[in-house]
């Protein structure tokens, strides 16, 4: 589901770790040079930078949420979405197969 945020709302987007994450700092469309998916959902944890494919590209966003199948990874793009002044940020669900994880990039950045 998409929603639609102010700049200072994206730089400041809580996880459900309490932690704050910038999103328009992630804004990416490029894959990863080097990204494997993970093979469990032991590998992964909600504040990761991740990499998912989603209106025909790789988006780089955060993982927010993981479940026993899925991985949510919340992004936005850079400005090509804006309505009055708002920035859309979405999330995607999507297996783990489709999820890719820079191995430089672990954590909250």
């Amino acid at each position: 589901m998409a929603e639609y945020l102010t700049r200072a709302e994206i730089r400041n987007y809580p996880i459900s770790t309490g932690v704050a994450v910038d999103l328009e700092r992630l804004v990416s469309s490029s894959p990863p040079n080097v990204g494997k998916s993970p093979g469990s959902v032991k590998d992964v944890a909600v504040g990761q930078v991740a990499y998912v494919h989603s209106m025909g590209a790789y988006r780089r966003g955060v993982i927010t949420r993981v479940g026993r199948k899925l991985v949510t990874v919340t992004f936005t793009t850079r400005g090509a979405m804006i309505r009055g002044g708002d920035i859309r940020v979405t999330s995607k669900a999507a297996p783990l197969d489709e999820i890719r994880i820079a191995p430089s990039q672990s954590g909250v950045e």
